[in-house]
């Protein structure tokens, strides 16, 4: 298992033209390079410091889940904030990328 955390402290700010939130692309960028050079069944990508997720972000991560089930891999969301978990349930992503999380539940959300 291949273990992408994404830490704002650790986490280079955002290049000109990127989103204001540096993190989302830090953590696209470490699972795609996880993806490509890793050799490992399962690449779990640590959330909790990702705050917001845009449109795009959505369909690159999507892309990402294609190709890792191409290569009969994993990509497993980890630790995902309440609002990024009730934004992959609106939108049906927890049925195509697997989500593990502790204390937040989508019932949350009622």
């Amino acid at each position: 298992m291949m273990y992408v955390d994404v830490d704002h402290k650790r986490t280079p700010a955002p290049a000109a033209g990127s989103s204001k939130h540096g993190a989302p692309k830090h953590w696209l960028a470490a699972a795609r390079r996880g993806l490509e050079q890793g050799s490992e069944t399962e690449i779990l990508v640590d959330l909790r410091s990702v705050e917001l997720i845009s449109s795009q972000e959505i369909g690159e991560l999507i892309r990402l889940q294609l190709s890792a089930r191409q290569k009969s891999r994993r990509l497993v969301l980890n630790n995902p904030q309440p609002n990024l978990l009730e934004v992959f349930t609106l939108t049906r992503l927890d049925r195509l990328i697997e989500l593990r999380h502790s204390a937040v539940t989508p019932a949350t959300f009622v």
